[in-house]
């Protein structure tokens, strides 16, 4: 299996590409006995820029084509807990990735995306530009420290126990602490959403 590609219309589509929630898009779905399924898996990916929220959790996002969308939450109460998601708490910066999402048309005239169910929701704590340059076949072939660079004989590289980014020393590894911790969370997110098979469809995932 081939190592995802965050600027895939396939797997990750910008807002402009994602299917009406009202249409037959066969770029999306496969149709059996008059029954439409998906014909793979994909997620929307935004980074919050503003929240909007009164009485539900509704935030603007930017998507990697600068599109700028509203994310609207019209959850169940209990999926907070059931989930362990709480969109109230989401903050400006993060990613929002929405897995299944769709071209919602709201009453009041505009399109975004919304969420009826928080088991399509993940809520990734870095930038988007972080979460897309993140690339684990990088940090797998590098040979030497992240921070002080050393390599060679006598240097034993440790691995962050996250997303595996190699350093000499404990010292060097705290001392990165605060620049790798947005990378940290981008490289383990981008690890396990490559242990998956996104093109073949059985069942809906929980998002993760």
């Amino acid at each position: 299996m081939s190592r995802l590609q965050l600027n895939n219309n396939r797997h990750f589509p910008v807002f402009s590409h994602l299917p009406g929630e009202y249409d037959a898009n066969f770029a999306y779905y496969n149709e059996k006995k008059g029954v439409l399924r998906p014909s793979h898996h994909w997620a929307f990916l935004g980074e919050i820029t503003y929240d909007q929220s009164i009485v539900r959790p509704r935030y603007i996002v930017k998507d990697r084509s600068g599109d700028e969308v509203p994310i609207a939450f019209h959850h169940e109460p209990f999926d907070v807990m059931r989930y362990n998601v709480n969109p109230a708490a989401f903050t400006v910066g993060q990613t929002i990735a929405v897995f299944y999402a769709e071209n919602h048309p709201f009453i009041d005239m505009s399109y975004g995306i919304r969420v009826n169910s928080l088991a399509t929701i993940k809520l990734i704590p870095c930038s988007l530009d972080t979460l897309l340059s993140a690339n684990p076949k990088n940090v797998d072939a590098l040979t030497e420290c992240s921070v002080c660079h050393k390599t060679g004989e006598g240097a034993t590289l440790l691995r962050c126990s996250k997303c595996k980014t190699k350093y000499c020393s404990q010292t060097c590894q705290k001392q990165d602490w605060t620049a790798h911790k947005q990378t940290c969370v981008a490289l383990s997110q981008v690890c396990l959403w490559n242990t998956r098979n996104w093109d073949k469809f059985n069942d809906f995932w929980d998002a993760f």
